[in-house]
């Protein structure tokens, strides 16, 4: 069996709501990109540029994330960018690698910066030798499907970053952070009627959508905002009277699952 699998998703995204009083909404707050990212590093690399913005990046490269989701696995993902002469950035595929590929106490000692001994390159390497040859599960691709976008995103700003430093291939949980913290920078928007509209929009098609979505999350991917960010253009859609009340909007959905199940 291929440890390997190409996927290229979309699936529908998110929210975490609850009600409580009257017309009110809390938002429990979900975990981060950045919370399972252990590493990051670059490979692939082609000599030729190109440019986005007037910024050098690599013509073609493709970025390694390694991903934490559960407590004693860590698995691969690689997207391979391309760079056209426009400087439009396209995702050309996206590979997911088996689970429990490399073991977690690698990563830790990467993140510290610490050397790797002979008897700890012995065991890595006894570890890949007798590692249980898995397939790519469902919780990975369900994972990268998600966090696409961001992922990609992130991928992008590493390749600029590579050829402003021409060093910096490999990036630990506190670099990656800062790419997140670089992406909302640049992606700040002024609160218009047209934005609010547009929020109202994406709120809807995924509370409606079936299976249900997540409202606050399919913001945050469209938008590439925070979680609080999201629940705030939520909010004042709510108020600019873009998005119907929380009622009004399950009673549509229950119409719609009734008229599914005859």
């Amino acid at each position: 069996m291929s440890l390997g699998r190409h996927i290229l998703l979309h699936i529908p995204r998110a929210v975490y709501a609850v009600t409580k009083g009257v017309n009110r909404v809390v938002y429990d707050e979900p975990k981060k990109l950045d919370d399972y990212l252990l590493w990051a590093v670059l490979s692939d690399i082609d000599d030729r540029e190109s440019a986005i913005s007037g910024k050098p990046i690599p013509f073609m490269f493709r970025a390694n994330f390694y991903i934490k989701v559960k407590p004693s696995k860590a698995f691969r993902t690689t997207f391979h960018v391309r760079v056209d002469e426009d400087g439009s950035p396209l995702l050309i595929s996206v590979w997911t690698f088996g689970v429990d590929e490399f073991p977690l106490w690698f990563f830790k000692k990467m993140r510290n910066n610490e050397k790797i001994t002979n008897a700890e390159g012995a065991r890595l390497a006894k570890h890949t030798d007798e590692r249980l040859i898995e397939g790519v599960q469902r919780y990975q691709s369900d994972f990268v499907a998600k966090y696409q976008t961001q992922l990609f995103d992130r991928a992008v700003l590493i390749g600029i970053n590579y050829s402003a430093k021409k060093s910096n291939i490999s990036y630990t949980p506190k670099q990656l952070q800062g790419l997140t913290k670089q992406i909302q920078t640049r992606t700040r928007r002024k609160v218009t009627p047209a934005l609010l509209k547009h929020v109202a929009k994406i709120y809807l098609e995924a509370e409606t959508s079936f299976p249900k979505g997540k409202p606050i999350e399919a913001i945050m991917d469209e938008l590439h905002v925070s979680h609080r960010r999201a629940q705030e253009y939520a909010e004042y859609a709510r108020d600019a009277k873009h998005l119907p009340p929380l009622k009004v909007i399950r009673r549509k959905v229950k119409k719609q699952t009734k008229r599914r199940a005859t």
